[in-house]
């Protein structure tokens, strides 16, 4: 289970050095590309966690056939 929360570790570093580069990126451009980017931060963190959630599931396949399993059959 270690290395599950390694998983949502890094998502979770990914999504917030996403955001501080492109708040940077923006401030350097103009203010006002700066406040658009400002308003789309609730929704990236949303798609942040969303994504936590999907990859967090992975691991806990409790079905006998898992896609790892069919991908090492072929």
């Amino acid at each position: 289970m270690q290395g599950l929360s390694g998983i949502r570790l890094g998502i979770i570093l990914q999504a917030f050095s996403a955001m501080i580069t492109a708040l940077i990126i923006a401030f350097s451009a103009s203010w006002k590309l700066a406040f658009i980017v400002v308003c789309f931060i609730p929704l990236l963190m949303f798609m942040g966690m969303i994504q936590g959630k999907k990859q967090g599931k992975v691991g806990e396949s409790k079905d006998k056939d898992s896609f790892t399993q069919q991908g090492g059959q072929v």
